[in-house]
């Protein structure tokens, strides 16, 4: 899963869940490589991209999503600007599949992002500083105080539950699956709402 998910959301979340099968042993991988499920990398797997081809089980999550925001001290400075002659904090190239970094790009009509970086949190940091106005998850902007300036921009992504489907039906992988499937249902709103 991603840092974000796995910061923000699963760890603060597992001490119920250990609590309760003390024998459970978790081990929580992060970061935008996916892990490949076909040769056990992992039991589990978070996705925003639906799998379309292996013997998955797949569970739909939940949707995160995504807004314009800036910090209040780039705000001041940029009264009066389009959103189009903003400066932006956007992907590097390696990550123009992704509706944030395609939304930048035609928002700015071609014209480059004043900061770029491979990660949302260094996206936020750079947002934060008053570097320029970032495409951010909703749940990370407001834990950082950045105001939001569009709410809904087409940019939001489905969260995939996925597993192999051989372990789909292991006491161990479906404990943790059921706990991810009720984490994500209680805090849909905080997902996806600005």
């Amino acid at each position: 899963t991603s840092d974000n998910l796995a910061t923000h959301f699963i760890l603060p979340s597992l001490k119920g869940l250990l609590d309760h099968y003390p024998d459970l042993r978790v081990e929580v991988l992060s970061g935008v490589q996916p892990v490949n499920l076909h040769r056990r990398d992992a039991d589990l797997a978070i996705r925003m991209v639906k799998p379309d081809a292996g013997h998955l089980t797949l569970k739909r999550l939940g949707t995160v999503g995504f807004g314009v925001y800036g910090a209040a001290s780039y705000l001041a400075g940029a009264d009066g600007l389009s959103l189009s002659e903003a400066d932006f904090v956007g992907w590097p190239e390696t990550h123009q599949h992704l509706p944030a970094a395609q939304w930048i790009t035609r928002t700015l009509r071609g014209r480059p992002c004043k900061v770029e970086a491979n990660t949302l949190v260094a996206q936020v940091s750079a947002v934060s500083a008053g570097l320029g106005l970032g495409v951010l998850p909703h749940f990370m902007a407001r834990a950082n105080g950045l105001q939001c300036l569009l709410p809904e921009i087409g940019a939001d992504q489905t969260l995939w539950l996925v597993m192999h489907s051989d372990l789909a039906g292991s006491r161990r992988v479906r404990v943790i699956a059921d706990h991810l499937i009720t984490l994500f249902a209680d805090h849909q709103d905080r997902l996806a709402l600005p």
